[in-house]
């Protein structure tokens, strides 16, 4: 393993370098919802309460000491990424163990490179949300299974039980991948004839049942199990609506690598083949792996909320281990049929952190190209937060109005995460159009001689707002662009707009 910490080292600053831009961007809006409605609650409370999915339950834990701590040292409040962030490089380095234990060094960087150039992984590396730790649990067990296949001991199975108790502590979907890696795990001691033992058979059970043992996080307490089964889905999804999950995926996975898919195809035909050396025979079978790792995207089909393609972010890293054993399987056999092809094709992976870089330096344009003042929902997109600026906003609303801060309305672009800015620089007269004191806000600003403000992503939408708080009619013309922050717009409806 020393000889390959080079390659270590390399994959994990490349991840860093690459994702460390997203350190600074503001909270969206479950990072606020997140912060604003479970930290307040302590470290036994986050085990009490899980009224929103947004309760990352172990995370929230560990967040509120890092908040604690983030307050207690006066920190900016991008350093409150730097929590999810230091899982994110973790997960790299661990994926790279434990390939690099399965299939040797350079499978293990072509992995971990993968992995840690995937735009979508770098967006996800730095969000106030337990995806960069589900990340890090579901890299920490390929690890601890592949050791458990090799020699299963009683530590090795303890370790493996806690890191599936914990990741599903994190996110309860992430019992779909632990209970597709136990589904490969028995399949491997099948395989190997380990059932016939008695140890064998207590890894087997061991494996089997720490998945779902992990849902007693949500099942223990009267208030949490009533909230979980609540939230649970009933409804079965669509043929179109799993199609769309698994485009989504796709896209996601594949569209910055597209120019290496004749070596992922041929690696993974190659992978599917008879090995005909010896020590190939012995070692864990990636196609079985990756089987295992794509077979929960049937389950797109049985419950409704998967179509939400972020809860098989966990996979990733799996899926990324799979495509870097697929890419060195076919380097490996085209430089054994010729030798002069050897060194360029190790030299691919450099071409892939180069298009990364490229990539991500230039991403900021072409997303205002083709997704102004919109909030993405595709998993590629959904957490580029380019010119959102919600502290921008409120800085402005509290400096605005000559006769005091005047009353602002804001629509479901992302309301959350201004109220939770207004809260922390205490500005008060901030209502969601529509909602509770909104109409009494509006009619009294307006009596008072105070400017109403108008938060909305489009002028439309703005002037839809109105026709929540009011009976009055108003034109489009009554709405001024006062600041324009990329994302939000900020309209200012003068005295004079009024029409009865």
């Amino acid at each position: 393993m020393r000889s390959s910490f080079p390659y270590l080292l390399v994959a994990t600053l490349l991840a860093a370098g690459l994702s460390a831009g997203n350190l600074t961007k503001e909270l969206w809006f479950d990072e606020a919802y997140t912060l604003g409605h479970f930290i307040a609650r302590g470290f036994f409370g986050v085990f009490t309460d899980y009224h929103s999915t947004n309760n990352h339950i172990l995370f929230t834990f560990l967040l509120v000491g890092w908040v604690k701590l983030h307050l207690l040292l006066d920190w900016p409040e991008w350093c409150l990424r730097l929590l999810p962030w230091s899982f994110a490089l973790a997960s790299v380095a661990c994926l790279h163990a434990a390939v690099h234990a399965w299939r040797g060094p350079l499978a293990a960087f072509y992995a971990a490179v993968l992995l840690g150039t995937s735009h979508v992984f770098l967006n996800f590396s730095c969000q106030v949300r337990g995806y960069s730790l589900s990340a890090l649990e579901t890299s920490l067990a390929l690890w601890l299974i592949l050791r458990l296949l090799e020699r299963p001991t009683r530590i090795g199975l303890a370790a493996y039980a806690l890191v599936a108790l914990l990741a599903v502590g994190t996110i309860p979907t992430n019992v779909l991948p632990l209970s597709a890696l136990a589904a490969w795990g028995i399949i491997e001691l099948v395989h190997r004839g380990a059932l016939k033992s008695a140890a064998g058979l207590r890894a087997a059970a061991v494996i089997a049942l720490a998945p779902p043992s992990g849902l007693l996080w949500y099942l223990w307490h009267p208030r949490v199990r009533s909230q979980f089964l609540q939230l649970v889905p009933s409804e079965p999804a669509s043929f179109t609506a799993a199609t769309r999950v698994w485009a989504d995926l796709g896209y996601a996975l594949l569209t910055d690598l597209l120019w290496l898919t004749p070596l992922f195809i041929g690696g993974v035909l190659l992978l599917g083949l008879r090995p005909d050396l010896d020590d190939e025979r012995s070692r864990p079978r990636p196609g079985y792996f990756l089987l295992a790792a794509l077979t929960p995207l049937l389950l797109v089909f049985r419950f409704n909320s998967l179509s939400l393609s972020r809860v098989f972010f966990p996979f990733f890293p799996w899926w990324f281990a799979g495509l870097g054993i697929a890419l060195d399987e076919a380097c490996r056999r085209l430089a054994r049929r010729w030798p002069r092809l050897g060194q360029p094709l190790r030299l691919l992976i450099l071409g892939v952190a180069a298009l990364a870089a490229c990539r991500e330096a230039t991403f900021v344009t072409g997303y205002r190209e083709r997704l102004a003042s919109e909030r993405p929902q595709g998993v590629y997109d959904q957490y580029y937060q380019v010119d959102f600026s919600p502290h921008g906003v409120i800085d402005f609303l509290s400096r605005a109005g000559d006769s005091g801060p005047g009353v602002a309305l804001t629509d479901e672009s992302d309301h959350y995460a201004l109220k939770f800015h207004a809260f922390l620089y205490e500005f008060a007269p901030l209502y969601s159009a529509g909602g509770v004191g909104s109409r009494e806000a509006f009619a009294d600003a307006l009596a008072s001689g105070r400017d109403v403000y108008l938060v909305s992503n489009g002028l439309l939408n703005a002037w839809s707002m109105l026709a929540k708080v009011t009976e009055k009619e108003f034109k489009l013309d009554d709405l001024a662009l006062v600041r324009d922050t990329g994302f939000f717009k900020i309209y200012v409806l003068p005295r004079q707009g009024l029409h009865p």
